[in-house]
């Protein structure tokens, strides 16, 4: 059994993961999977559910935050005592214990980088480039910290899945597969276990749903696809709130 195998099936027994729909997951061919954050622990609680639906041809894209002991170190510091109080004073002892671990376990699994200040322009590129060679692809768009998630438990969204799901319609014709997927963890505490909800896949960016995006030859100029992107952004955080 692989180390990821391994660890996913215990996270999964030890967090007592309860999948809601999992079917909705494809089982072969090009998904992007949108997910929501709940924690640092996301990538595991997305490993259990590729092992439970049985597909292994699957990509995490997962901050660079998770893959280097310094700031992996610093960045568990400060989301542990931000989302949890009871936790503050043991923040720094658990970030430390998990930084001799868990980069090292992330850097084993397929991962895509992704950095929350600078360019990310790479990033998308090795996504796309996933996606096009038929792979499932899982992401987390949202950004801030837990102060800046809604009544409804989620963060604010980039347009980050906009763009993918435009260039890759751009390059085959074909609307990108999108799979909303919401990880909840009721209360923040251990032992209440955590719930996977997988939506229904759907398709929303193509000529049909966006006709002025791809008119014509030439680009789209900036503020029609600026605003196409506001569109499709509020339709997916709107999927993953009835999700929660």
């Amino acid at each position: 059994m692989s180390s990821s195998l391994f660890i996913s099936t215990l996270i999964r027994y030890l967090r007592r993961i309860r999948f809601e729909c999992p079917d909705n997951v494809p089982r072969q061919g090009t998904a992007l999977m949108v997910v929501s954050h709940s924690s640092p622990a996301d990538l595991f609680y997305c490993l259990a559910l590729m092992q439970h639906v049985g597909r292994a041809d699957c990509r995490f894209v997962v901050s660079a935050d998770m893959l280097e002991s310094d700031r992996f170190r610093g960045y568990t510091r400060t989301t542990i005592a931000g989302s949890n109080p009871l936790m503050r004073s043991w923040a720094a002892v658990a970030a430390g214990a998990g930084a001799f671990v868990v980069p090292r376990f992330f850097r084993s699994v397929d991962v895509i980088p992704i950095y929350r200040e600078g360019d990310d322009s790479e990033s998308r590129q090795q996504v796309l480039s996933s996606l096009l060679g038929g792979k499932l692809v899982t992401i987390a768009p949202e950004w801030g910290n837990d102060s800046h998630r809604n009544v409804t438990g989620l963060r604010p969204l980039t347009h980050g899945v906009a763009a993918i799901a435009r260039r890759f319609f751009e390059t085959t014709h074909e609307p990108l597969t999108l799979v909303p997927v919401a990880l909840a963890e009721p209360g923040r505490q251990f032992w209440e276990g955590v719930r996977v909800r997988v939506g229904t896949p759907y398709h929303g960016m193509s000529d049909q749903h966006y006709p002025e995006l791809f008119a014509g030859t030439e680009p789209a100029d900036q503020e029609t696809r600026r605003e196409a992107y506001r569109h499709f952004t509020g339709d997916l955080g709107r999927r993953l709130r009835e999700l929660t």
